[in-house]
């Protein structure tokens, strides 16, 4: 039973599979991994209410002000003010629109996880992979299972083989300490410079935190796959590692 839970909920959160091997894995060829119906429609819900909330994210300084007042105001009258109470009716039931609509996209978005884990646990193909991923994931000298893993090409990062705590002082580079900026800016904008820089302003420094862009290109640079550096060391092959090899 325990085993079986542990099955379906690494099918919920596990990686997205691009590519799965030809026949037995004894050939280094592949082709396109096929997704089921339980698992396509979902996805598509789930990548749909990314896309939104990322949207949400990037435009939070557009509508923020008009939800924190028909929000705010709402707790302000009810609280504090009770003469107004029939002035805020009107904003109370935007409110609890907002906060119907939420709970109804967070089920959806929940159910969504869910029957995409059982549709892909329906799919053999990603139920063979959920088993090499198990078995080397918990047993890393088993070279087998490595070796099968190499033909797949998946959107999860590979655990590392190795702990970085147990390296060798000599090889240990010393974090060097954050220098600290002083500024002048008033203490009653903090709040607001706060909310620029986590919404907007690290994703203007950061182009990798574009979700939007991240979505549109994931089916082109996504894929990564374990590939072999030598007959004893592995390594993440990434698109974008390929692209920077390639001449």
């Amino acid at each position: 039973m325990s085993s079986a839970i542990r099955s379906f909920w690494f099918a919920v959160k596990g990686p997205t599979i691009y590519r799965v091997p030809v026949g037995d894995a004894t050939l280094t060829e592949s082709v396109n991994y096929r997704p089921n119906l339980l698992e396509h429609i979902p996805t598509v819900i789930i990548q749909t209410t990314d896309g939104i909330y990322t949207l949400l994210k990037w435009t939070v300084l557009l509508w923020s002000p008009w939800l924190l007042f028909n929000g705010m105001v709402v707790f302000v009258y009810t609280f504090f003010v009770h003469i107004h109470l029939y002035i805020s009716a009107q904003n109370r039931r935007h409110l609890w629109s907002c906060v119907y609509l939420t709970g109804y996209l967070s089920a959806v978005y929940g159910a969504a996880f869910l029957i995409r884990g059982a549709g892909r646990l329906l799919n053999s193909n990603y139920c063979q992979f959920l088993n090499l991923y198990r078995l080397a994931l918990h047993d890393k000298a088993n070279e087998h299972a490595l070796e099968r893993l190499t033909f797949y090409s998946f959107s999860s990062p590979w655990p590392a083989q190795f702990d970085v705590r147990q390296l060798p002082e000599a090889v240990s580079i010393q974090k060097k300490p954050t220098p600290s900026r002083s500024t002048n800016l008033p203490t009653i904008f903090w709040p607001l410079t706060w909310m620029i820089a986590h919404t907007v302003g690290i994703r203007l420094a950061y182009p990798g935190c574009l979700g939007i862009m991240n979505y549109l290109t994931r089916e082109s640079l996504g894929h990564c796959s374990i590939g072999h550096t030598d007959p004893q060391c592995l390594r993440i092959m990434s698109a974008f590692a390929w692209l920077a090899s390639s001449p």
